[in-house]
């Protein structure tokens, strides 16, 4: 009780059915660290994500052989997704590619340009490509698969469909600019189920917790239907 009359203090613990496990790594493992550099991702958190993915990286290959095969792949996306660094075998040295991680700017992609949207739809979408392309070469007797994504945001941009099925560049489209919507938003959702039902793995890693209000524009305007607004998020 508070002393006022209905007012009343509530405390309320929030619990998951899902346990975040760490990645089994079996005799040969794949995996493509998505990682968000959008503007919202400036500062501590591209700084803390990018400790993650090489932190990650030492674990992946710890304990492993040298006739294990070990494969990663690395995926920026801010407007576009663009794939950094292809796959490479990490039982084979793991400095290059901490470097390409190292690399990684806020806003600022291989593409040189100054971005700052959230193209989550074209980094899973990119990532995708890459394992369905890579099971025709080195990834084909692999039988762990996993995708993980490092992101602190909503998606604010959808996938260019003349780009979908690219494994180098997947183009962005501006949806709802600092805020979901649908187009930017109902993809990513569906294209997850894909991902699961084509038995990979699927981590998500969050870098912020924030609040959201949800608005629904039933008039104005008319074609984005539901709108999800996360504070600052881009």
């Amino acid at each position: 009780e508070t002393g006022v009359e209905n007012q009343f203090n509530i405390t309320l613990t929030v619990t998951t059915q899902e346990r975040l496990q760490e990645i089994p790594a079996t005799t040969d493992s794949a995996v493509v660290l998505v990682m968000d550099t959008s503007g919202s991702m400036g500062g501590s958190r591209l700084t803390a994500a990018k400790k993650a993915a090489m932190d990650f990286v030492d674990k992946y290959v710890k304990d492993s052989k040298t006739t294990d095969k070990r494969y990663a792949a690395l995926v920026g996306f801010d407007d576009d997704a663009i794939t950094v660094r292809g796959w490479t075998n990490l039982t084979e040295g793991t400095s290059d590619f901490k470097k390409f991680i190292d690399k990684l700017e806020v806003g600022r992609t291989l593409l040189g340009d100054y971005t700052g949207g959230t193209n989550m739809e074209g980094g899973l979408q990119l990532a995708y490509n890459l394992i369905d392309s890579g099971k025709m070469g080195v990834l084909k007797d692999c039988k762990n698969i996993n995708i993980v994504l490092l992101t602190d945001g909503c998606p604010t941009f959808h996938v260019d469909e003349s780009t979908r099925n690219s494994t180098t560049t997947v183009k962005g489209v501006e949806g709802g600019g600092n805020e979901a919507y649908p187009e930017d938003w109902k993809n990513v959702e569906s294209l997850a189920g894909t991902i699961r039902a084509d038995k990979i793995n699927l981590y998500s890693v969050a870098f912020h917790a924030g609040t959201a209000t949800f608005s629904d524009f039933k008039a104005q305007p008319p074609k984005h239907g539901i709108c999800l607004k996360l504070d600052h998020y881009y």
